[in-house]
């Protein structure tokens, strides 16, 4: 083999070689597998600050919830309540609210006040009875948040309806025979809420056998007896065959109306 030859012979080889690496190099290469990044869930909107639930009650809860719901209030109430749910509020929420009195001619705001929440909850304003008491009519609070009007709640002040009469008399009485005659003496203490007028004291005697032997009757003296205020009776009849061991009373009005008592 000439020179040339072997020239050629080697750079056939170095040739084959660089074809061998390159194919060995190639098959040999590991498979890796593409990394894909997370796509981000999309970031709901925060919901706005809202208010719901709004309540005038004669009272609420620990948690400011209302408990007795009212719209309809009388002039005796002492304090009044408004209850209304915050929801989603960011810090320094503001809520507002005008306690108005509405007139015949103009309306009257007779109470402000705000408060400054945050997230959920129930938030509760109060109104004390106005000095000098409420005016008889209608009314509304309005509920600001953040300075927009959200709601109106309307209610209404009534006359406080008088307490049913009560007509009860505390009686104390003692009979007792004076020679041919038996002698009875009270008093009545009015422990009703009204003035009673004419009281009759009806007066029924008895014999050792419970039979009535005879009726009576006496005024109670004063004749106007106001609450908690005493009135006497008194009686003397003749009782010579001292029959008389027992009594019994009943204490009438002009009208015929009973009139109910007790025994200390």
């Amino acid at each position: 083999m000439g020179g040339g030859d072997v020239k050629r012979f080697l750079i056939l080889c170095l040739a084959t070689i660089g074809v061998l690496a390159l194919t060995f190099g190639t098959n040999c290469q590991e498979k890796t597998t593409p990394v894909v990044e997370p796509v981000p869930e999309p970031i709901a909107p925060a919901l706005p600050a809202s208010l719901s639930e709004t309540t005038i009650a004669k009272s609420v809860d620990t948690y400011n919830r209302p408990v007795v719901k009212r719209d309809s209030f009388y002039d005796d109430i002492t304090t009044i309540y408004c209850s209304v749910k915050l929801s989603n509020a960011p810090d320094n929420t503001e809520i507002k609210t005008e306690w108005i009195y509405l007139g015949e001619d103009e309306k009257l705001i007779i109470s402000e006040e705000s408060l400054l929440r945050n997230g959920t909850c129930y938030v509760c304003f109060e109104k004390g009875q106005p000095f000098g008491g409420w005016l008889l009519g209608d009314y509304e609070v309005k509920l600001c948040l953040n300075g927009e009007e959200e709601v109106v709640l309307p209610f209404r002040i009534v006359a406080t309806p008088p307490p049913p009469e009560v007509k009860m008399l505390l009686v104390s009485a003692s009979g007792y025979v004076s020679g041919t005659q038996y002698e009875l003496n009270g008093t009545a203490l009015n422990r009703g809420n009204v003035t009673l007028h004419d009281v009759q004291v009806e007066v029924l005697f008895y014999d050792e056998n419970d039979n009535l032997v005879r009726t009576d009757t006496t005024p109670l003296e004063p004749s106007a007896l106001p609450p908690d205020e005493k009135a006497h009776f008194w009686l003397r009849i003749l009782d010579s065959r001292h029959q008389i061991k027992s009594y019994s009373l009943r204490f009438v009005l002009p009208s015929g109306e009973e009139i109910r008592y007790e025994w200390p």
